[in-house]
């Protein structure tokens, strides 16, 4: 028996990706080796490093296995592609001498209401 998962990437179809041809070895399967799986099968697809796999609402460590995560035999999973960006950028902070309103007003090229705030 082949043991498998139904992808879902792009289409909005579920597909089926063979995994592994016992359930021992399906089991093992780490996430990186899924990603790997699904780069093979569709020809000229993303990079690896590109995908997050999700399980129900749950991204999915590379290093971590289908045993891990209690991924079954044709479970569905997301492939989705990992949007640039995000956490780790410089914090933004304003100076001490400049309130939201300051600048809000400034933007819209009106006079501060609140002349105490500025």
């Amino acid at each position: 028996m082949v043991f498998q998962v139904l992808i879902n990437f792009n289409d909005k179809k579920n597909k089926p990706l063979a995994v592994a041809d016992s359930e021992e070895e399906f089991n093992k399967t780490t996430i990186r080796e899924l990603k790997m799986k699904f780069k093979e099968k569709i020809p000229g697809g993303p990079d690896p490093d590109v995908l997050r796999v999700i399980f129900g609402k749950d991204p999915l460590e590379d290093e971590k296995t289908l045993e891990f995560y209690k991924i079954k035999h044709l479970s569905v999973l997301f492939f989705v592609l990992k949007m640039p960006g995000g956490g780790g950028g410089p914090e933004f902070r304003l100076p001490r001498s400049e309130s939201m309103e300051n600048i809000y007003y400034r933007t819209m090229n009106k006079p501060n209401p609140y002349p105490e705030s500025q």
